[in-house]
């Protein structure tokens, strides 16, 4: 199996660990919980392990290992063949994991109208941050500048070394090169200001921190719609930083394009991504964050179909959310129980 390739090898111990094989999963629980028990140490760099290095059940036992007795002293420094993708239990409670919501909707002065549904969009993000298992989400409305900064910085301190992930909900007006306005109508930098300073705790280093984006990232739309609003005002300035892990970010839309959002509805990116991660959690189907994008797209498009078939014009709009991945290889697998 690993003579085959890595992807396919690990697309092999995925398929273990969602439960295809109840034997299997059995003959390694047993196993695996018998070296936890004597509290045996093993790293890749023994010489038991080096010689195995290759064979399926080495790294299906680390990977057992490393899912279901993570504060075990059993190592699996090094690597090797190992599964390269966080694995997560579902429901995730609000010890191990914190979901955080900013949403801007109303704006000093005439420059930027209010973003009206939004609040459907909050409800939205509960609901999701809710089937995660993360009952208490924090959320924070119409955060001047100065105020946003010290909000997260607050957050910051407040994470303890008991949490494994961090979910970051972002909504409001934005701006070419990845802006983020203010309640009080002041240019944040999406990256700088917000999304590196999560960054900076050192609870989260190494640790998945997954951010969803809902705003313009330029002015590129067709035609005006009387009930179809934007959250807008070139190419993305993201700077990748060396000290930046285990990163995932999804956007509403591609750089230099505007994103929808529906005045009684709310955003169809929103509305997409809480339809996806519903369905997943509700069929009890272990996921990945790769899969949670393929599904997202797939359901923006029966939404811009279903808007686009109401229309009595020519014009149609279409929606290409983002999906990025900094500072990491990995993907994240959420086993819902």
């Amino acid at each position: 199996m690993t003579s085959k390739g890595e992807r396919v090898f690990q697309d092999f111990v995925y398929s273990l660990l969602q439960g295809t094989d109840e034997f299997v999963i059995a003959t390694l629980k047993s196993y695996c919980d018998k070296l936890v028990a004597k509290n045996e140490l093993f790293s890749w760099s023994d010489e038991r392990w080096r010689r195995s290095r290759n064979d399926t059940i080495c790294t299906i036992v680390a990977a057992y290992i490393q899912y279901f007795h993570p504060t075990s002293r059993l190592s699996i420094d090094g690597g090797g063949p190992l599964l390269k993708r966080f694995l997560v239990k579902v429901p995730i409670d609000d010890e191990r994991g914190s979901f955080i919501i900013f949403n801007n909707n109303k704006f000093t002065g005439t420059q930027l109208l209010e973003r009206t549904g939004s609040e459907n969009d909050v409800r939205r993000l509960i609901a999701i941050a809710n089937s995660f298992g993360i009952q208490k989400p924090t959320i924070h409305r119409d955060l001047t500048k100065e105020k946003m900064m010290e909000t997260i910085n607050k957050e910051n301190s407040n994470f303890q070394a008991t949490i494994q992930i961090l979910f970051v909900a972002i909504m409001s007006h934005g701006d070419k090169g990845d802006k983020i306005f203010s309640r009080d109508c002041q240019r944040m930098d999406l990256y700088d200001d917000i999304i590196y300073k999560f960054c900076d705790s050192p609870h989260l280093l190494l640790k998945p921190k997954i951010f969803f984006v809902q705003a313009c990232r330029g002015e590129t739309e067709h035609v005006d719609i009387p009930t179809l609003r934007t959250d807008g005002q070139e190419q993305s300035s993201v700077v990748k930083r060396t000290s930046i892990s285990n990163l995932y970010i999804f956007s509403a839309t591609i750089p230099g394009f505007v994103t929808y959002r529906e005045e009684k509805k709310g955003a169809w990116f929103i509305d997409a991504l809480h339809q996806s991660i519903e369905e997943f959690i509700m069929t009890k189907s272990s996921f990945t964050l790769s899969k949670i994008s393929e599904k997202t797209v797939s359901t923006i498009n029966n939404i811009t179909k279903e808007y686009n078939s109401k229309r009595i014009d020519a014009t149609s709009r279409h929606l290409v959310p983002s999906f990025l991945q900094c500072g990491c290889e990995n993907d994240v697998i959420f086993i819902v129980q």
